[in-house]
């Protein structure tokens, strides 16, 4: 059975005893594991021989209990600077981002200039000296976090944190101390990414000047599409391989887990200005996990991302939820927020959180602390552990019933990125997303399928298109203007074999950012929900004969060829349907 897994806010002065004491009670409530978290209020010196003292009476309380115990690799979130060891040691470890101004005749250039360009209304030149209209490229420096774009950096924290608690614990690595959980890694929150890195990468990567070219970030001249392509694409490539990669591989070499998740997973917009894209970091978690924050849901849209990738690289998964929920949340909203991820693919439960203590401004740290400070927890959070972690394990078995891929159009949303002008992205999102609606809405089973997993993980078997595990005899593109030449390849083999591609919108125009010609031989059709439902026989699940789309719903098939249905009413009030399998299931 899955096991629910809260932070543990180690926020105070930590007594071996109470401790103990606090893992016994999430024992008799159905709790089977934990991660031990430093948060405000610590009091205990973090990563001091105290604190391992307290680690390790804790692993082997777990032990003696049958639970699991992880370690949380921050002093707080987001995960990466070490408590503020790693940006401290250089500034080429201090995280970068990309700024930009207008500036008129005489104005000095700001600190850490990139490049001065003279704007027309066709194109630019480089310019050497403040001119009025000159537009001005530089990077701002913030001190406090990391450039997680240099290896180095990530290295140093890796040293900082696993290598410590390794030399500690590395006989009971998978063992005692299952593995880490890494908070929210990111190269920003709203930011267009730089590293003093980039001229030389990109140069490297795709043999061309870097620096010459910035104003096609913001202006759409000629060839702003392919620079956009690659600058956005190098960057997230280069995130992923700094920081989750090298984790991900030290994890592996040490016999332990990363868990966790990525940042500001909600839209395109929000993801090119944290991470690149959240569904390729996946591929680098043994257990990815998204974060959901407040009493609410939401579209199928950051579950689904998850859920996808997870179900084709055979991954469990976990969210960290709850977190500003407020104090008078009940256990029937905590399951409806629950239930919503878990029919797109979320397996497991992080509970945010459980407070070592609520002494002063502790009680304010992200409410509730749902643990034995709330008068319920005693009697009622047993059963709600039950029915969350029995759930969890009978969708992380068996195959999921989903033959259709709805592409991700991350890479259009690159080159609709504007730092300046956020409208065209936006409108990405919202296109995207609708179409996502109806899928659900209509219950036709699907999953999302990125590019870079594409890339790693695809390939064409007869009319199907594999991705890792999944199987998918239909993909449809939504509006899509650019992939990559790796995702040209697949659609090409897979429309030719007889597999069923549909596009909605309009047909792509570029391969990694420049008009191609190839992808109008694809052999695509105009994509008719309606009649791809018809031909799969998905199930009507209808009120008053229309489809009720405040219900969704996932499949499992197992071994021995049973199949279950697992099925979500996602609206505040009860619903009243008529469920048909239909006639081919």
């Amino acid at each position: 059975m899955n096991k629910i897994k809260p932070f543990w806010s180690w926020n105070d002065k930590l007594e071996i005893k109470e401790l103990e004491r606090q893992i016994e009670l999430m024992k008799k409530s159905g709790i089977e594991g934990f991660f031990m978290h430093a948060r405000g209020g610590l009091k205990t010196e973090y990563m001091g021989e105290e604190w391992f003292d307290c680690i390790k009476a804790c692993m082997y309380k777990a032990d003696e209990l049958g639970m699991e115990a992880w370690a949380y690799d921050e002093n707080g979130w987001p995960s990466g600077f070490a408590s503020g060891e790693v940006p401290k040691k250089s500034v080429d470890f201090q995280q970068k981002k990309l700024l930009s101004k207008v500036l008129s005749k005489g104005d000095t250039p700001p600190e850490n200039l990139i490049g001065l360009y003279r704007i027309g209304d066709s194109g630019f030149e480089k310019t050497g000296e403040a001119e009025d209209g000159c537009f001005a490229v530089y990077y701002g420096i913030n001190p406090y976090y990391i450039d997680t774009f240099n290896s180095d950096a990530i290295k140093c924290f890796i040293e900082e944190t696993h290598e410590k608690y390794y030399k500690h614990f590395g006989d009971r690595f998978g063992k005692s101390l299952k593995g880490f959980f890494t908070d929210e890694p990111q190269y920003g929150k709203n930011v267009t990414p730089w590293s003093t890195l980039f001229p030389e990468l990109f140069l490297k990567e795709y043999g061309y000047s870097l620096t010459d070219n910035m104003p096609l970030l913001y202006f759409e001249f000629d060839g702003y599409e392919k620079f956009r392509s690659d600058f956005y694409n190098m960057a997230a490539k280069r995130f992923r391989e700094s920081f989750i990669k090298q984790m991900y591989d030290w994890c592996s070499e040490h016999n332990c887990k990363l868990t966790g998740h990525m940042m500001s997973e909600e839209t395109f917009n929000s993801q090119l200005g944290a991470t690149g894209g959240v569904m390729a970091c996946y591929e680098y978690f043994h257990e990815p996990g998204i974060d959901w924050l407040g009493r609410k849901i939401g579209t199928p849209f950051i579950p689904k991302q998850l859920g996808s990738v997870a179900r084709q690289l055979g991954r469990k998964t976990l969210t960290e939820s709850f977190a500003l929920c407020g104090w008078d949340v009940s256990l029937n909203e905590l399951k409806w927020i629950m239930q919503w991820q878990m029919v797109d693919g979320v397996t497991s439960l992080c509970p945010h959180l459980e407070g070592y203590s609520l002494r002063g401004e502790r009680k304010r740290d992200y409410p509730a602390s749902v643990f034995y400070q709330l008068p319920w927890f005693k009697d009622a959070y047993g059963p709600f552990a039950e029915f969350i972690c029995k759930t969890g394990a009978l969708l992380d078995n068996g195959v999921e019933e989903a033959p259709i891929l709805l592409m991700q159009p991350l890479q259009t949303a690159y080159i609709k990125n504007n730092p300046n002008n956020k409208s065209k992205i936006d409108n990405l999102q919202n296109g995207f997303e609708k179409i996502t609606a109806e899928l659900s809405g209509n219950h036709m089973l699907y999953h999302y399928g990125d590019e870079s997993i594409m890339e790693h993980f695809g390939r064409v078997k007869g009319n199907k298109l594999v991705i890792g595990k999944c199987e998918y005899g239909t993909v449809i593109m939504p509006y899509m203007k650019s992939v990559t030449e790796s995702t040209l390849k697949l659609l090409t083999e897979f429309s030719n074999n007889g597999g069923r591609l549909y596009f909605a919108g309009e047909m792509p125009s570029l391969v990694n950012g420049k008009p191609d010609e190839r992808l109008k031989a694809l052999n695509a059709e105009k994509a008719d929900l309606n009649a791809i439902k018809r031909e799969y026989g998905f199930a009507d699940i209808s009120t008053d004969g229309k489809e009720n789309g405040n219900i969704h719903y996932t499949t499992r098939i197992a071994d021995n060829g049973d199949k279950f249905y697992y099925l979500v009413n996602l609206s505040d009030k009860e619903q009243t349907v008529t469920v048909n399998t239909g006639d081919k299931v």
